[in-house]
């Protein structure tokens, strides 16, 4: 748990940082490839809402990492796949095309459905983490349980049960109740 939050939490100082760089300095950024003064101004524009989407985009990214790493591939396509065609695209080309937002609304677009995702995948990684707590606590639980039926069998009582040799494929060693 703590290194997955540790990852988002540097993720989101890393891409706050450079989104910073990005929200103030668009339009010296824009300058240093192009000449022309409305390119400059749109590309300043873009970056703004670029600086919004780094956040975003990297706390998605990381959660979505996380969640492969502890083996859940189904459920965050899922909720990318959502995320990215049914809110980001659709949402892009009203702004963009139909709201008359040209480029920015776009993008704007494009950021929201990542925001979209960078919501629900951290918060399906807290539920996968603290399923696993549970699923770790239920084992713990099985274990005292075993053994206690072990000393049952063995002694035909519980007195003198505080600490147990537990044989179960899992775990073998002492464990005090």
């Amino acid at each position: 748990r703590p290194i997955a939050w540790g990852a988002i939490g540097l993720g989101l100082v890393i891409t706050g940082a450079f989104g910073v760089v990005f929200w103030l300095g668009g339009g010296v950024i824009a300058a240093w490839f192009v000449t022309d003064a409305a390119v400059v101004a749109l590309a300043a524009q873009l970056l703004v809402v670029g600086a919004l989407f780094q956040g975003v985009d990297g706390v998605q990214v990381i959660g979505a990492a996380c969640l492969r790493g502890i083996g859940d591939l189904k459920v965050p396509t899922m909720l990318t796949f959502a995320a990215y065609w049914v809110v980001a695209l659709p949402l892009g080309y009203a702004l963009g095309i139909r709201g008359g937002m040209g480029a920015v609304g776009m993008w704007v677009g494009i950021a929201s459905g990542l925001a979209l995702a960078a919501v629900l995948l951290p918060w399906l990684l807290a539920a996968q983490i603290n399923d696993f707590h549970r699923v770790e606590t239920l084992r713990r639980l099985a274990l005292v349980a075993c053994a206690l039926e072990q000393h049952w069998i063995a002694h035909g009582n519980f007195s003198g049960a505080t600490t147990l040799k537990v044989n179960w494929p899992l775990y073998a060693g002492p464990m005090s109740l």
